[in-house]
């Protein structure tokens, strides 16, 4: 971690020692610095994991268009239907459907 990056973590971590003591004020509890650092933890890694979750997703999804590109391409670069009859395929497809 450089510098910069740990004074942003010192700043989250004493915003979340204040917010977390006064809610304890506003109960009628005392909450240590060490109970609050493990509470302040404990968030910093359900927020890891979420991103984590988050970032497998949009890879999938990434995967996902990536394959339907290249199929449309396969697509377009196939040969072309000579005498194709809509409505015969159409009749087709339903008959199928129904089965």
């Amino acid at each position: 971690m450089n510098t910069s990056e740990l004074q942003s973590e010192k700043i989250s971590l004493i915003n979340w020692i204040t917010r977390l003591k006064d809610e304890a004020i506003k109960l009628g509890k005392t909450v240590s610095h060490k109970d609050a650092y493990q509470e302040f933890k404990k968030m910093e890694v359900m927020k890891d994991r979420e991103i984590r979750t988050a970032l497998k997703f949009f890879e999938q999804e990434d995967a996902k268009t990536k394959l339907l590109i290249h199929e449309l391409q396969v697509g377009e670069k196939s040969a072309k239907i000579r005498n194709f009859d809509r409505q015969k395929n159409l009749e087709k497809l339903k008959e199928n459907f129904q089965k």
